[in-house]
């Protein structure tokens, strides 16, 4: 489950979601109340989209409970901090 605050800079984008649900919302300055993570379902899948960056532990959470929500696991186990 994603909860919380997140840091994030440099790029932030405005969205419209016409299909899309807003998963989370910028917090502050001139973004302040607009989506900043949404998902759109379509068939069988889903579809996230971010529209900032993401720092540190937030984005390898959001990563996670991504991965997690698809059932998603790694080919190969265990790799070391920061191998992608």
């Amino acid at each position: 489950q994603l909860e919380g605050e997140a840091s994030c800079g440099l790029l932030c984008e405005r969205l419209r979601l016409d299909s899309a649900s807003a998963i989370a919302h910028f917090g502050r300055d001139f973004y302040a109340g607009e989506p900043g993570l949404t998902v759109n379902e379509f068939g069988k899948g889903k579809a996230y989209y971010l529209a900032t960056d993401l720092r540190g532990e937030a984005l390898e959470q959001l990563l996670f409970e991504v991965c997690a929500r698809a059932n998603a696991r790694p080919l190969i186990e265990n790799l070391p901090r920061g191998v992608e």
